[in-house]
């Protein structure tokens, strides 16, 4: 009947995409989505840089993001959705763990300009491979309800990020944090 092929349809969407998967993929693309805001309010704050070299910044991280993407989708199709997902995640960590290394201050501010190239590329590869990643796991059929909920949740959390980093410093009492 209809009723029992609802129910197994929902029983097989809650096995494809366990709540987990769906929660990561949310937090991760809020982290990722709100990283070039923290990124231009850091290099104003702590590098003294002035704006249009922030957006210069930025923007030759945007630039390069563009080809990464579609390099990630040439990887995708050579390597697998998964396999390119781990590998960019782990580039990306990479790129991240270099930070302090490359942000220490304002005497360092010519090293913001490889970081952003590096996280510009590993941004490109990151948002395409994870969302063929999350489209992997959607069950035929359901991709227009998950693919909503995914950048739905993904928008609604990308506040999060920088409301601590604005916070941090009032609760820490502290100005440099």
């Amino acid at each position: 009947s209809r009723a029992t092929r609802r129910l197994r349809r929902v029983e097989i969407l809650r096995r494809a995409i366990p709540k987990s998967n769906v929660r990561g993929a949310q937090v991760s693309n809020a982290g990722m989505m709100s990283l070039p805001v923290l990124t231009i309010v850091f290099m104003n704050d702590h590098l003294k840089m002035e704006a249009s070299a922030a957006y210069a910044v930025f923007g030759t991280a945007l630039v390069l993001a563009i080809p990464s993407a579609l390099v990630a989708r040439r990887a995708m199709d050579r390597h697998g959705a998964r396999r390119t997902f781990f590998a960019t995640v782990a580039a990306t960590g990479l790129v991240e763990l270099s930070a302090p290394l490359v942000l220490c201050g304002p005497s360092c501010a010519r090293g913001i300009y490889v970081y952003g190239c590096a996280a510009g590329v590993s941004l490109g590869f990151y948002f395409s491979s994870n969302t063929a990643v999350f489209a992997c796991l959607v069950p035929p059929g359901s991709d227009a309800q998950f693919m909503s909920l995914y950048y739905f949740a993904g928008t609604v959390i990308t506040w999060a990020p920088p409301a601590v980093y604005a916070l941090a410093p009032q609760l820490t009492r502290d100005t440099a944090a």
